[in-house]
């Protein structure tokens, strides 16, 4: 699922250091605005990252947490809770109104990794995805995060804690909403590739401002050491996406009218085109069948 989304995600500093998704169907090939706006960690803290998610709906959620082939933590570093399906995945039960603690106690430990609900790896499309890079940049460690929806929605989340991300309620509607990645935007404020079937440059639903400075900010960068709430939220009423009509073209009478597989109208609205335009028949009113 990461193939074509991480660049962006890991592009804030140099050390992001690899181009791929098709996932995460697409891929941030910008900064996203990471600013480095985040709430530095407490002066008396050890620097340790804390990661928690909470399920806040009233059933149990599955959570499916897939690594970056670099990072330092994997599946089996969290082999006590999270059941390992293979070398860059696991997932587990999370009860309804509970949570569970990511252990990243290992600041030396560069930890690369995305959380979806409910939705598997072999999902590629239709997902939240929530994305972190914890303990970057080496002797300075930094943690970067956002959420996305360049493959898509299918839970309301968000991240709290430190600057928050989100919350994300519906699939459209979050061109104002920071640490977000809204819904197809690759590049944040454009879409330049994505995945899922989104047309590329049609950036209504993107946040405003360019690419590399973004308005708001699609994620954020802090200090690590700080802690982080990643909130399944409980749905709430979204509006329904109105389809954009398909013009049906008029038709001469008594002509097959240009009837072709790439357009399948224009029939007459007797007889039959497969003589004069090779394999279409079964003309009705005005709709061609394809043989």
């Amino acid at each position: 699922m990461f193939k074509n989304r991480w660049i962006s995600f890991f592009g804030v500093f140099a050390l992001f250091v690899f181009i791929a998704l098709g996932n995460l169907g697409g891929c941030h090939d910008n900064n996203g605005g990471g600013d480095g706006d985040g709430v530095p960690p407490p002066e008396d803290g050890d620097g340790t990252t804390t990661v928690n998610i909470m399920n806040n709906q009233d059933e149990s959620a599955e959570v499916f947490i897939t690594f970056q082939n670099i990072s330092c933590v994997t599946p089996d570093t969290w082999s006590s809770f999270c059941n390992e399906t293979d070398s860059i995945n696991c997932n587990f039960t999370l009860d309804a109104n509970s949570s569970q603690n990511l252990p990243l106690t290992d600041t030396t430990c560069n930890a690369l990794f995305a959380i979806a609900f409910n939705a598997p790896p072999s999902q590629f499309c239709d997902k939240t995805q929530v994305e972190f890079n914890i303990y970057s940049n080496g002797m300075d460690p930094m943690d970067t995060y956002d959420i996305s929806l360049v493959n898509g929605f299918n839970e309301p989340v968000s991240i709290t804690d430190g600057t928050e991300a989100g919350p994300v309620d519906c699939e459209t509607g979050n061109q104002n909403v920071p640490g977000v990645f809204p819904l197809g935007c690759d590049g944040c404020a454009v879409r330049l590739n994505p995945p899922c079937g989104f047309t590329p440059g049609d950036d209504t639903q993107c946040h405003g401002g360019t690419q590399f400075d973004p308005d708001p900010p699609c994620q954020f960068t802090q200090d690590s050491g700080g802690s982080f709430t990643v909130n399944l939220n409980t749905p709430i009423p979204c509006p329904t996406p109105t389809p954009t009509p398909i013009p049906v073209p008029t038709c001469p009478p008594g002509t097959c009218g240009g009837c072709s597989s790439i357009n399948p109208f224009c029939c007459p609205a007797t007889g039959g085109c497969a003589d004069s335009v090779g394999g279409l028949s079964g003309c009705s009113d005005t709709i061609c069948t394809i043989e």
